[in-house]
């Protein structure tokens, strides 16, 4: 098991294994390398929007990126607003610092949110989520996860659709893009 990085209350150096995120940041700062890092909802360290917010805040480099996952960010018993609201809330609060997107997809079974699929095939509303995402950062990269080579080519047409069609943003990638 890999080491646990914890947010102390006391405002003392986030450690891991004896190494802290400000001293890599450091570092990163040195080399102009990018630390991206990503929020997942539950008992990680940083698992909210306020979380997440509240490191970039306190660690201020632009050294210090997000890489987004939207599907990872959503709690597990669902959302009590709409997927819109709650892109907004996170676009509104770290979009400017989001180096990177993970592109899956879930689906909520009874009330708890079950598995990561393919892009395309669960209840993630892309369409709002590109919009939003396209108004702060229309070349950003998009990663595909939990797809095999069955699911690979369908997960990229369906996110290929999106990006030429971002809805009302107004930003779209060119013929250039490597989606």
């Amino acid at each position: 098991m890999g080491p646990t990085i914890q947010i102390p209350t006391n405002r003392k150096p986030l450690t891991s294994s004896g190494l802290s995120l400000e001293r890599l940041l450091r570092t990163a700062e040195s080399t102009s390398a990018i630390i991206g890092v990503e929020a997942v909802a539950g008992n990680h360290t940083i698992s909210s929007i306020e979380k997440m917010t509240a490191l970039l805040h306190r660690l201020d480099s632009p050294n210090l990126q997000v890489i987004y996952d939207p599907v990872n960010l959503i709690p597990q018993d669902g959302l009590t607003e709409t997927q819109e609201s709650f892109f907004n809330q996170a676009t509104a609060a770290f979009g400017s610092r989001i180096v990177a997107v993970h592109a899956k997809d879930f689906r909520i079974d009874a009330g708890q949110k079950k598995g990561t699929l393919p892009a395309g095939t669960g209840e993630l509303d892309y369409p709002s989520f590109f919009r939003l995402l396209y108004q702060q950062k229309p070349w950003i990269d998009v990663l595909l996860v939990d797809r095999s080579p069955g699911t690979a080519g369908p997960a990229l047409a369906f996110i290929r659709s999106l990006v030429a069609n971002p809805g009302d943003s107004g930003n779209t990638p060119d013929s250039r893009d490597p989606i």
